[in-house]
């Protein structure tokens, strides 16, 4: 992840839709001396998936959307000090109008937008609420194609991590090399003390500290002793997390794991 990006999770709870509603909706978004980039990754209300990328300037100025057929340009424009104006274009028309903003405790965005339609009506209001989350919050499911193991490697794995605060909560369920179901938990805090683990015979305590935006080192042990020292980072467009783990194994001998997770939800 980079410096200044910032990932955004729809809150359907607090949001208001005139249209249905999608059930997921994730975003990639950052904006430095008024350039522009945000990724977005969701499910809409029949269940189909969709992307769209968007990279330009407030500058008032269009710029071309990818990834979506709804809309094929874009222009912003500050409103506000914390807000921006958003036009969206198709065909050279405009079918959406509508403005963003930053919640005062810089927990929460919210884009508020009209659709506009062939004869120039338009709809009601749509709000929709994004929490602002860490880059590792989701689900991830392991990709075993752009992994590499020096011990022997799960026959797959799915990752899930919520934050609470400065909580973490995680739970990973997979298969292990010989085919038995895995099952590992923790909850722990950012602060590189040592919290309990179950469910693995390979470590007990794990203790982690962060160096930015989805990037975390961590120390697993066991009976005390360091068993495994891992570093975990998030891609830039928050889609791809890549955990590096140094293994020393009984006999003293050590093995690099470079596993490649992808984002699932």
């Amino acid at each position: 992840m980079g410096p200044n990006s910032i990932v955004l999770r729809l809150n359907l709870e607090k949001s208001a839709y005139q249209t249905p509603a999608p059930k997921s909706d994730r975003r990639v978004t950052s904006l430095v001396n008024d350039d522009f980039k945000m990724s977005i990754r969701g499910v809409n209300g029949s269940g189909m998936s969709f992307a769209a990328i968007y990279d330009g300037k407030v500058d008032g100025k269009e710029y071309p959307v990818k990834g979506t057929p709804n809309v094929d340009t874009f222009s912003l424009t500050r409103s506000g000090p914390k807000s921006i104006a958003v036009l969206a274009k198709k065909g050279g028309k405009v079918v959406v109008e509508g403005d963003s903003f930053t919640s005062a405790d810089n927990r929460t965005w919210i884009l508020a937008y009209r659709l506009i339609d062939e004869k120039g009506r338009k709809s009601p209001t749509t709000v929709e609420v994004y929490d602002i989350i860490d880059p590792v919050e989701g689900t991830w499911g392991l990709n075993l194609a752009k992994s590499s193991y020096q011990t022997p490697a799960p026959k797959g794995e799915t990752r899930n991590i919520r934050m609470n605060g400065d909580t973490v909560d995680f739970v990973s369920i997979g298969t292990d090399d010989a085919g038995l179901p895995t099952r590992l938990s923790w909850r722990s805090r950012l602060d590189g003390k040592d919290y309990p683990i179950q469910g693995s015979s390979s470590f007990d305590t794990i203790a982690s500290t962060s160096s930015g935006p989805g990037a975390v080192s961590s120390v697993l042990k066991k009976n005390g002793q360091v068993v495994t020292t891992a570093e975990r980072t998030i891609s830039a467009d928050g889609m791809t997390m890549q955990l590096v783990s140094n293994v020393t194994r009984a006999d003293g001998s050590t093995a690099r794991n470079v596993a490649v997770y992808d984002l699932q939800q």
